[in-house]
């Protein structure tokens, strides 16, 4: 998954400078893509997030009940 994991490593390093233009290369292609917004990247990231590592569960680590 080298693909995936350069589009996150170029997402995170434009998030971090604050650029809404990401542009990688993958495999000689060299590709451009223009973000409306953070938000908008922040999706792209988790999507990405999620095609390498799959979904992530909800899981309940403690319940609580009232003593009533």
């Amino acid at each position: 998954m080298p693909d995936i994991d350069d589009n996150i490593a170029a997402l995170r390093e434009a998030m971090a400078s604050g650029a809404l233009k990401v542009r990688t290369k993958t495999e000689g292609v060299e590709k451009e893509v223009w973000y409306r917004s953070y938000s908008e990247m922040r999706q792209a990231l988790a999507d990405l997030l999620e095609q390498r590592d799959g979904p992530r569960s909800r899981r309940t680590l403690a319940g609580f009940r009232s003593g009533a």
